[in-house]
């Protein structure tokens, strides 16, 4: 893993002539895409854990509970508000401006903490909210119209490998940053990352789009493009399948998100064992994704698989190691295995995913269709926010691993799916 490290990292050196837009040489792609990427990656990991903390000091005691899921529902409720149109935008106006507004957005969004009136908190979930779908869809649709086939495969290999650096380093830079600078710090330097990333946009992308404005004209293309990729969404067989894997790998990683880490202190409590540290085993799921990151490299590159087939077996892993820690709360760390073999899984999903995104979606629509992907998701963590209090640690891993054959049974039909047509030109 240090060798893999180590050629990423280099690999992020600017270099000259890798990267044609628009027929001009351009620095690496490492560069142009991977840095403020990384940047908006480490925007989100550094103010991530302290959220509840923060949010928390906003209510008094006997509200705060009720208002903290409040607050992250305001958010998820944003995001899956502006997926309808999002996308939509970014496609008709530009999706290196569609970076650029993520960027700001998660700017003014970072800035929010430090005013005491709850509307404030809650413009800022919101703002935080668009800025997630931004960032989620302009960015991959930027890369794929920017790049070739091979460079989009290597950018988001590494784009997920060195995510997992970034969110081990941003945990340290968080943690100092609280102590030196009090409890707001974090989201001060989540505001710097963010202004560096919208300068790296700004100087170093140019400008793609989906539907141009020559096709068509008037106030009409936004609701075309709509209309289109509504259509695309629900009407392709591949692209249902699609969507629905999508969805229901996402929505058992955030449902996983929130079970982790209590559930990891109820099995030590179990077992009889003094509990072990949670920024421990955060640093050693990081480790997995970047492992499978590396797997997915491996089968993909040196093997010749494609990453459809390498997805079902990853949704099948992940089912199974879901399913196994529901049986396993007496075992502290047998049941951290199987969260980090699930945590593997993630590793190779997004690589693989996103794969399965280039080569399906249309460019013309490609921001569109993705955002939509993410209504449903977002329902979804809406509702596990709303209840899923009420079910137990255990059931919601088994719901979890059902849910994942559901997703492996979709990526089976897509695997299968004759049609495999490539869309970077149409």
């Amino acid at each position: 893993m240090v060798p893999r490290l180590l050629r990423c990292l280099f690999l992020v050196v600017p270099t000259e002539g890798s990267f044609l837009v628009h027929g001009k040489a351009m620095p690496s792609l490492q560069t142009t895409y991977l840095v403020p990427v990384l940047c908006i990656c480490a925007c989100n990991w550094l103010q991530g854990p302290y959220f509840y903390d923060i949010y928390k000091s906003k209510y008094s005691a006997e509200d705060q509970d009720r208002g903290v899921r409040t607050v992250y529902a305001v958010g998820y409720c944003s995001s899956m508000v502006s997926s309808f149109f999002a996308g939509v935008l970014t496609d008709r106006f530009g999706r290196m401006r569609g970076c650029l507004v993520c960027c700001l957005l998660y700017f003014l969004s970072c800035l929010s903490v430090h005013c005491d009136q709850i509307e404030f908190i809650y413009i800022g979930r919101m703002l935080g909210g668009v800025a997630s779908t931004l960032f989620h869809t302009a960015f991959e649709a930027w890369l794929n119209s920017a790049a070739a086939p091979e460079e989009v495969k290597l950018a988001v290999e590494r784009q997920t490998f060195l995510g997992g650096v970034v969110a081990i380093c941003a945990g340290g830079v968080a943690t100092s940053a609280v102590k030196y600078m009090g409890p707001l710090a974090p989201f001060d330097v989540s505001a710097l990352f963010s202004a560096v990333a919208f300068v790296c946009i700004f100087c170093l992308w140019n400008e793609n789009y989906g539907m141009l404005q020559a096709q068509e004209g008037g106030a009409n293309v936004s609701s075309g493009m709509f209309s289109r990729g509504k259509c695309a969404t629900y009407c392709q067989p591949s692209l249902v399948c699609l969507a629905l894997a999508q969805v229901t790998f996402e929505g058992v990683m955030h449902a996983f998100i929130m079970v982790w880490s209590p559930a990891a202190k109820e099995a030590a409590g179990h077992s009889g064992h003094a509990a072990i540290s949670p920024g421990l085993i955060f640093s050693m799921f990081m480790a997995s994704i970047m492992a499978g990151t590396q797997v997915f490299s491996f089968l993909s590159s040196q093997l010749g698989f494609q990453p459809r087939y390498i997805l079902v077996g990853v949704y099948a892993v992940g089912a199974a190691c879901l399913s196994a820690s529901s049986y396993f709360f007496d075992r502290q760390l047998v049941l951290i295995g199987c969260f980090a073999g699930f945590e593997l899984c993630c590793g190779a999903y997004f690589p693989g995913i996103a794969l399965c995104r280039s080569s399906l979606i249309p460019n013309s629509i490609r921001a569109s269709v993705t955002s939509l992907y993410r209504v449903p998701q977002n329902f979804i963590v809406i509702m596990l926010i709303v209840y899923g209090g009420e079910l137990g640690y255990k059931s919601r891993l088994q719901f979890c691993g059902l849910s994942l054959v559901l997703g492996a049974i979709s990526v089976l039909m897509l695997a299968r799916s004759s049609v495999d047509r490539k869309h970077k030109a149409d």
